[in-house]
């Protein structure tokens, strides 16, 4: 009797365990930094830099889109406003005509260590892709930026050319 009480609450235990490990497993797929599970996708180099913009959260809007360069092939960009009630951000993607010279535009960034007053960039393929805080935090900027496809909190972490090393 004694062990089948045992067995009974050994097993009890163990199905609460594996229903808890599933409901934090559920809770965590929910909050991803990206829709591909916060993994950073290289963009395809024929991608339009729009499309490697990051896509707008619930509480802002993009307020303006400019073109710079050319509007498509190599040596396009595209600079966007994310506006809401208490943040503004900057964000510009940039497609270089090849990946030597998206490395020397990244260099040269990384040198002078500023870009279009951006507080972050990074270069993911031929794309450099950035953002600067006009009202907000760079937190809010971060949350922003892994919105694209392109990038993650951990490829910024070790990507940023305008980090100090």
């Amino acid at each position: 009797m004694r062990r089948r009480r045992l067995v009974q609450a050994v097993a009890a235990g163990l199905t609460a365990s594996v229903a808890g490990c599933s409901d934090l497993e559920a809770d965590l797929r929910g909050q991803t930094e990206t829709s591909n599970g916060g993994v950073a996708m290289e963009p395809d180099d024929d991608d339009p830099p729009r499309a490697v913009l990051p896509k707008p959260p619930g509480d802002l809007d993009i307020t303006e889109l400019r073109s710079t360069g050319t509007s498509v092939g190599a040596n396009a960009g595209q600079l966007a406003t994310y506006e809401g009630e208490d943040a503004r951000f900057k964000v510009g993607v940039f497609r270089m005509e090849n990946d030597s010279q998206a490395t020397k535009l990244a260099d040269r960034i990384t040198d002078q260590g500023r870009f279009y007053g951006f507080e972050i960039a990074a270069r993911h393929g031929v794309f450099i892709i950035g953002g600067g805080a006009e009202a907000g935090t760079r937190e809010g900027l971060v949350s922003l930026l892994i919105r694209s496809e392109a990038l993650s909190r951990s490829y910024i972490a070790e990507h940023d050319l305008m980090a100090a090393e």
